[in-house]
């Protein structure tokens, strides 16, 4: 995958950091606490207005219960389907995201990207939490059941 855009990059782990903090049912304060910087700065991060440095990254993916790796191929499989979904939103017909980004901010803003991003990114976590599922199920036997 090619380098995404800076916004669109930061918008989408943003929107994961997010949504699997919110999943775990851990608030703002604690969750920021647990990762070592303010909840301010947590709360530029879900917000796509600041981007973690590496040790944070690490931190952010370590209290979800995941490498940082992990972490990373979730985001760039929201970044993946936001574009998708950015393409079906502005009516693009180009195979690759280079030129992509720019128009769909000009059209939609960022408020608008968000809002593909949040959609994208659920999407994401739903394909994740059914293989997971899939996965636990694999491993049962007949003990299990």
């Amino acid at each position: 995958m090619s380098a995404p855009d800076p916004i669109v990059y930061a918008v989408v782990l943003g929107q994961v950091v997010a949504a699997l903090r919110k999943r775990r049912g851990i608030g703002q304060v604690e969750f920021a606490r647990t990762i070592g910087v303010s909840q301010a700065t947590l709360s530029r991060i879900e917000r796509g207005k600041s981007v973690p440095n590496a040790y944070v990254f690490a931190s952010i993916a370590e209290a979800l219960g995941m490498s940082a790796s992990e972490l990373s191929e979730t985001v760039d499989r929201g970044i993946e389907r936001t574009g998708r979904a950015a393409k079906g939103a502005t009516g693009q017909k180009s195979s690759g995201s280079a030129g992509l980004w720019g128009p769909v901010l000009a059209i939609a803003g960022v408020v608008g990207l968000v809002g593909l991003a949040t959609f994208a990114v659920a999407s994401v976590l739903k394909d994740q939490e059914a293989v997971s599922y899939t996965h636990l199920r694999a491993h049962e036997t007949e003990a299990d059941l």
